[in-house]
């Protein structure tokens, strides 16, 4: 079911089916909704972009407003169409609050999934994906999205027609890693690590005017430096296991393995110095 908003006439309609808002049905072919307040605000700063209201004008000081879905339905912002405009179909009981994707996909597909932000994707049960960009596949996976350009900046100067300038910028990608029980479905630790990606540009230039403004001279020089993305996922994923396995520890799910006395004594006898953990050497 959809639900249409006329501006010209403020009336709320359903494409199909019905919806009930404050014990009043409201059907397929149209009509006012009890218990809600309907506007279209185009005045500034609202006058090029104009925004449809529902307000709650219920007799009591404060009341809540809701929208329920019926059985299992998902609740989303846009309706499916297998295409980047609503996406593909979404799961059981899923929240999409997704409006913007670049592939269809990108919706909280997972029975129970939920996906907060755009250009998201949860596909695995009970999944969580939230930011931009992310991806959580797994069973009650939690994805924690790519945050581009989260700070810039440069310097640059110019002197007779000789200058030079620099620019950096720092992107953020944030790994979010949980252990779930597989006999209650309990999180047992969850973890959130984050890695940033450094960019740095520098370069000169020459722009000059010879043989009395009749020809110009110009030259360019620059480069680059970038951390490579891959190597920055790798190592906020490599930081969330150790943290994952500290926690584990601390916590008492698990303990650490350390040789006993006799085979220290027996390693260090045949010089053999590494360590063992669960009775492999590294």
């Amino acid at each position: 079911m959809s639900i249409t908003i006329n501006h010209q006439t403020n009336d709320i309609s359903a494409s199909s089916g019905s919806m009930t808002i404050d014990g009043s049905a409201v059907g397929g072919g149209g009509g006012g909704v009890t218990g809600f307040t309907s506007a279209d605000n185009t005045a500034s700063p609202n006058n090029t972009v104009n925004v449809a209201s529902l307000a709650v004008n219920s007799s009591s000081t404060n009341a809540g407003a809701a929208i329920i879905p019926k059985g299992t339905g998902a609740f989303m912002l846009g309706i499916p169409d297998s295409g980047t405009t609503g996406g593909n179909v979404r799961g059981a009981s899923a929240i999409d609050l997704g409006i913007y994707r670049t592939n269809a996909n990108q919706v909280a597909s997972g029975g129970d999934s939920i996906v907060i932000g755009n250009r998201m994707r949860a596909s695995g049960t009970e999944a969580i994906a939230s930011g931009k960009n992310s991806v959580a596949s797994g069973y009650r996976a939690m994805a924690v999205g790519y945050d581009s350009n989260a700070v810039s900046g440069g310097t640059g100067a110019r002197y007779f027609g000789i200058g030079a300038q620099t620019q950096y910028r720092v992107d953020t990608v944030t790994i979010a890693m949980r252990i779930v029980s597989v006999s209650t479905g309990e999180v047992l630790l969850s973890v959130t690590t984050q890695k940033d990606i450094a960019s740095h540009a520098s370069g000169v230039d020459v722009f000059k005017f010879l043989d009395l403004g009749t020809k110009a001279l110009e030259i360019e020089s620059g480069v680059a430096i970038n951390e490579p993305v891959n190597y920055a996922v790798r190592a906020a994923v490599e930081q969330s296991i150790v943290e994952i396995v500290e926690q584990g520890e601390r916590r008492e799910l698990w303990k650490y393995k350390f040789p006993d006395t006799q085979e220290r004594v027996n390693n260090e006898t045949m010089g053999n110095n590494d360590r063992i953990v669960d009775g492999n050497t590294n």
